[in-house]
């Protein structure tokens, strides 16, 4: 019943990609985005981020991105 219905946290690292010749099948080779050491955090809510979820990230000096 304390559970946070509609939070959703998805934490990617070693997040690689192209930024040239997209087709498949091209030899082009995936690079960093963001450097291998660091990772994506991503907080979704349907509705508010919840209070503990702000404080933990100020806390951990993250870096907030609003999409």
């Amino acid at each position: 019943t304390d559970a946070d219905l509609g939070l959703r946290v998805t934490i990617d690292h070693r997040v690689q990609g192209r930024d040239r010749d997209f087709h498949f099948a091209a030899p082009a080779e995936n690079r960093f985005i963001i450097p291998p050491h660091l990772c994506i955090v991503e907080i979704k809510a349907n509705e508010r981020v919840p209070y503990w979820a702000t404080d933990l990230t100020a806390r951990l000096d993250m870096s907030v991105v609003r999409v």
